[in-house]
């Protein structure tokens, strides 16, 4: 196995850091794999999501393979959290570390959609009453 440019790395785990938060609690030395252990903020989850689908769609027609999976542990105060896990193989990681890195910069990030939204006004007074004009909403025969 030749020898791996540590700043390949570095700059994956930073641009992670950067688009979604992903911050390593534990990370194996670069051998014949390389397995890091991470946890993303609930509020970043939907970009790691479109992340993760994109590196998973580019490992299809890769020479590396990617794995992903939630890892539970306890915490520091004996909390049961989850992090990431990834366990990157390949037989060049300088290459695979550059193309993810490139995926991830490139990712889009995750679409907001309004579920609801309260309408403004007071309830106590009905908001689906007649007003004063006889027009409103009023019962429909379907219920």
């Amino acid at each position: 196995m030749s020898s791996v440019d540590e700043r390949y790395k570095d700059e994956l785990l930073s641009v992670l850091l950067d688009r979604v938060g992903f911050s390593p609690q534990e990370q194996s030395p670069v051998t014949t794999q390389y397995r890091v252990l991470a946890r993303v903020p609930k509020d970043k989850m939907k970009s790691w999501l479109v992340i993760m689908r994109n590196m998973k769609a580019k490992e299809l027609s890769s020479p590396w393979t990617l794995d992903v999976s939630k890892l539970y542990f306890l915490d520091g105060h004996g909390k049961l959290v989850y992090g990431w896990r990834l366990i990157l193989k390949a037989k060049d990681f300088d290459a695979a570390f550059q193309v993810i890195t490139s995926i991830v910069k490139k990712a889009p990030g995750a679409r907001v959609v309004l579920d609801s939204y309260p309408l403004p006004g007071n309830p106590q007074e009905g908001r689906n009453t007649k007003g004063v004009s006889g027009k409103g909403a009023t019962e429909s025969k379907w219920g």
